[in-house]
């Protein structure tokens, strides 16, 4: 998330136990997990934001 927001220029909201990224229109959601793993949502992003999740997906889940 930390990633996304310093791409995007916008801060981290923290709301309970999730963290959540406005950007105009929508926003970009991060569920974390007691088991390390995490769901990440798109609501209403373009494409490039979409690319920018989906390109940080594939590189966090290859460091394992």
């Amino acid at each position: 998330m930390k990633d996304v927001a310093s791409s995007l220029d916008l801060k981290i909201e923290t709301r309970d136990a999730k963290q959540v990224i406005l950007i105009p229109g929508g926003k970009v959601t991060f569920f974390p997990d007691d088991r390390g793993f995490a769901l990440i949502t798109a609501k209403n992003v373009d494409s490039h934001i979409k690319e920018m999740v989906e390109q940080l997906q594939k590189k966090y889940s290859q460091e394992e």
